[in-house]
This record gives C-alpha cells, sequence and structure tokens, in this order.
C-alpha cells in the first residue's frame, strides 16, 4: 500500500509543467517532454513491482508456467498481464499525441488517468483476489476513458492537419 501512495503521490505529483516553478526556466524548457511523459516511468515501476509477485508466486509454488488453484496468484498473475495488455497502447498514443502537437495539458490529464487507473485497477485485482473491488472497476474505468480521450485528441489532430 504505501508503495501505491509514493507511486500515485511522489511519481505523479512532480512530471508536470506545473513543477516549473522549482526549477530553472532552462530546465523546464529542456525536460518538459520527459515531464509529461513521466506516467511511462511510474508505469513501468509498477510492472516490477507486479512482476515480482507473479514470480513469488512462481517460486513458492514452484510453477514456471501456468497457475495453481490459488486466486491470489492467478490475481497477481492476471494484475500483471492486465497492465501489459493496456499500458502500453496508452502510453504510445499519448507519445505520438504529443509529437504531433496536442496541448501539454491534455496530455498531462490524460496520463494522469491512465496511470491513477492502472495503478487502482492493480490494487484491486490483487486485494479483491480477482473478483469485484472499487479499485478495480473504477482503474478500469479511467484507464478506457483515457485510452478514449487519446484516440478522439488524435483522430482530432489528423482532423485539424487533413482537414
Amino acid at each position: 500500500m504505501n508503495l501505491i501512495l509514493f507511486l500515485i503521490i511522489g511519481g505523479v505529483a512532480g512530471w508536470s509543467d506545473h513543477a516549473c516553478h522549482r526549477r530553472t526556466q532552462w530546465r523546464c524548457q529542456r525536460t518538459d517532454l520527459l515531464d509529461r511523459h513521466g506516467s511511462a516511468a511510474v508505469i513501468g515501476i509498477l510492472l516490477l513491482v507486479l512482476s515480482a509477485q507473479v514470480v513469488r508466486f512462481r517460486l513458492k509454488y514452484k510453477k514456471g508456467l501456468g497457475i495453481t488453484d490459488d486466486r491470489d496468484f492467478e490475481a497477481a498473475v492476471r494484475a500483471h498481464a492486465n497492465l501489459v495488455e493496456y499500458a502500453p497502447v496508452g502510453l504510445i498514443m499519448l507519445a505520438i499525441a504529443e509529437l504531433n502537437g496536442v496541448a501539454s495539458g491534455l496530455i498531462y490529464w490524460t496520463g494522469m488517468a491512465l496511470v491513477v487507473g492502472r495503478i487502482l485497477h492493480a490494487f484491486g485485482m490483487i486485494n479483491g483476489r480477482g473478483g469485484t473491488h472499487w479499485a478495480r472497476m473504477i482503474g478500469i474505468l479511467l484507464t478506457w476513458l483515457s485510452i478514449l480521450v487519446a484516440a478522439l485528441l488524435l483522430l482530432w489532430n489528423v482532423w485539424q492537419v487533413y482537414g
């Protein structure tokens, strides 16, 4: 739980243009692209945390492939797999949108929704042991919403360029 709070509060709080007041103007301009895509770093850390949980169960049950009847093991595998299924699509869409000149505020808040959604989904999947959990439901809705918004931003951008 502490790691999840760190990822949400510490990892997300300092990667936007809003954090520029703490740095020199030169550094803000130089790192804008990296700041707005801190979401990739946070999702990468989440991927490692979820991977470690899967490995822990694989070592416990000496199971290199597949799962056992343990619901916690199955929930850990699915939380990891679900992150791998959704996060790359969202991150790639955000990167393309930013490279195409979509407003940084839209990129930031869409990325924030993706990160928070993925963290909440993983938290709910593991704590709900694969069953219904409020965090899992909110997490997938935020993930879907962020991917939908990114898709609409990209389509809007294409329409603006090619009319």
